[in-house]
């Protein structure tokens, strides 16, 4: 997700309907995906302690956090369903088939769809929808990064 990290919490909130323990798991997984995209991409400046701080936020505190904890059984397949996307991804990215790495590039950002849950549980099917307008708005339309930029990396 190409947003700042200045504007994650306003918006786990909002997409949250403002239930504060769903925006905290929400913005937890913002964290984690952040750090796990730094590690993967060579970004991070200590490794060993990002990895650390993503194990820790993995285990401690999304298990501690309450909306998890309530909802674990149907947010664990779609978190488990996001980090294959991703790992996919990765692997289709270098593919010959142009159509192979254009759903390469979109499942990159499948992480989407827990934020997407997590709107469904707290505020129901049409404010999901209002959600995946508004992380595709905020996210994707502003994004300067094309598929042909990706594709360069």
């Amino acid at each position: 997700m190409a947003l700042k990290d200045d504007q994650i919490s306003k918006l786990t909130r909002k997409w949250a309907n403002h239930n504060k323990d769903a925006a905290a798991f929400l913005e937890n997984v913002a964290a984690m995906t952040r750090l796990a995209d730094d590690i993967a991409d060579g970004d991070s400046k200590d490794p060993v302690a990002d990895v650390a701080h993503l194990l820790h936020r993995a285990v401690i505190t999304n298990g501690r956090n309450k909306f998890f904890q309530e909802h674990k059984d149907i947010l664990s397949p779609v978190m488990a369903t996001s980090i294959m996307m991703w790992a996919k991804s990765e692997q289709w990215r270098r593919s010959e088939n142009r159509k192979t790495r254009m759903f390469a590039f979109v499942y990159r950002e499948g992480v989407e769809h827990v934020a997407h849950v997590t709107a469904l549980l707290t505020g129901g099917v049409a404010h999901a929808l209002d959600v995946m307008e508004d992380i595709h708005r905020k996210s994707h339309q502003t994004s300067t990064e094309t598929f042909e930029d990706w594709e360069k990396e």
